[in-house]
């Protein structure tokens, strides 16, 4: 894995990780309660109790009945369950009413199997973001730090994260150990500060956050992000508790890929959509991105080659566009597919020339596809226009303004592209099309007697 920073490895992941607020609880049995982070308080309204405590009665509160009862099946042992993850609606707040996801891990458990100590966090599950990051998280390491001797307790899920499932003998058993064997020297230093501080004294926080690589045991370094919370402090301040987990983000990283994969690109072509077009309205508005022009494609012929040939050579001439796309404008236009039939290509910093030269080339790649007479003709009708140019201000103006042209284009090119279209319909079932009615009437009930080559109809407008 390149060794780069963590911010320029995952950028979004980063952006998606800053956006979630991950509420922090435990859960201790001994005593029956939750001890949780101010942002826990906060969010269920108990800010006000000016404590971290929240028993377990007074918690079974603020949870609708039927999904607490879910969580808590992790509490007893009686499943040997050791993560859950449960959606549950909360009832007190001012976060009333809204739904969220809970993932917790056990870290210590009793003589009877019953879960001793167990961590979690909480997430809103407005977003969608919260699913995919709790089901990740499912994969977390879990761990218990005495700040006096510097032992560390590790979950078996850590050990399985960190690749030592089979090998847990050979596990760090202390914090120095624990640097010296998994944590990269390139992160060692700040990681060890920022955790040690904390430990030294209230006044440095009883919360720490931190991206670390940590070896594998295979060799390979892995990103995690790791939180914990300082449970007990001696006399003079020194944390003699801390608890926390890690995760694994190369796995958050993954889901979050896969996720904003099938959010925001056209599953046939790989281009983006009309969803990741508005993602990126805000940008594409404005002065960073001028001057911006916008290559508005319409695929001639798509609706007559679904008509009589079917959607299969239909989906081959739009992937064939889409690589012509991208051929002409991938290293810096935005490429989309927002229509059946339509695609367009976002380009900042685009020069008259610049746009021209695209321009060219969509006409130079298309006619050589097109000396094969085997292949679909591939007929990208196309048209320009520049942000700002007959007052558009916004992205809706400047596609409105392209797809305008691409018509007029298309419509003085009509007759010889439809004649390419029916002649290619002819060679592959003998049988010539009428493109210009208004109604799709099946070939082979217009079929003409003797040697099959009637005229059909069919309605397109292409």
């Amino acid at each position: 894995m390149n060794q780069i920073g963590i911010r320029d490895l995952h950028p979004s992941l980063l952006r998606k990780l800053e956006q979630e607020t991950m509420l922090f609880w435990l859960y201790f049995a001994s005593i029956k309660a939750f001890i949780v982070s101010p942002e826990v308080l906060a969010y269920f309204g108990l800010a006000e109790a000016n404590t971290h405590i929240v028993p377990l009665h007074q918690a079974q509160k603020l949870v609708l009945p039927k999904h607490f009862s879910r969580i808590r099946r992790i509490f007893t042992g009686k499943f040997n369950e050791s993560h859950i993850i449960e959606e549950f609606k909360v009832l007190s707040g001012p976060h009333k009413g809204e739904s969220m996801i809970t993932t917790a891990g056990i870290i210590a458990r009793a003589p009877d199997n019953a879960a001793a100590l167990i961590s979690g966090v909480i997430t809103s599950a407005a977003t969608g973001n919260g699913r995919f990051f709790t089901h990740a998280i499912k994969s977390d390491g879990t761990w218990d730090w005495d700040g006096r001797t510097g032992k560390i307790e590790f979950s078996n899920s850590y050990k399985i994260m960190m690749g030592y499932a089979s090998h847990a003998e050979e596990f760090p058993q202390s914090f120095a150990e624990w640097c010296d064997k998994l944590v990269h020297p390139e992160d060692s230093a700040e990681t060890v500060a920022k955790q040690m501080a904390m430990i030294e004294s209230p006044d440095n926080g009883d919360y720490f956050e931190s991206c670390v690589r940590l070896r594998h045991y295979d060799g390979h370094y892995i990103w995690s992000l790791g939180r914990g919370m300082v449970l007990s402090r001696d006399a003079s301040g020194h944390a003699t508790r801390v608890v926390g987990y890690n995760t694994n983000i190369n796995l958050l990283a993954h889901v979050l890929n896969e996720s904003t994969s099938d959010a925001y690109n056209d599953a046939l072509t790989g281009l983006y959509n009309r969803e990741y077009l508005a993602l990126q309205k805000k940008y594409i508005e404005s002065p960073d991105a001028a001057p911006l022009v916008v290559c508005y494609v319409d695929i001639t012929g798509l609706k007559a080659c679904n008509d009589f040939l079917g959607h299969d050579v239909g989906d081959d001439l739009i992937k064939a566009t889409a690589r012509i796309l991208r051929a002409t404008a991938d290293d810096s236009g935005i490429l989309a597919r927002i229509g059946g039939d339509e695609m367009v290509a976002i380009i900042p910093h685009c020069t008259p020339a610049r746009a021209e030269m695209i321009g060219d080339n969509i006409k130079t790649i298309s006619a050589t596809l097109n000396e094969d007479p085997s292949n679909v003709p591939v007929i990208p009708s196309f048209g320009m226009a520049t942000l700002g140019e007959e007052d558009t201000t916004t992205l809706e103006g400047v596609l409105s303004l392209a797809d305008a042209r691409c018509q007029e284009t298309k419509r003085k090119h009509k007759e010889e592209n439809m004649r390419l279209i029916r002649d290619y319909i002819f060679r592959r079932i003998n049988v010539m099309p009428d493109l210009t009615d208004e109604r799709i009437t099946p070939p082979q009930e217009n079929m003409s007697s003797g040697n099959g080559a009637g005229a059909v109809s069919a309605s397109s407008k292409k």
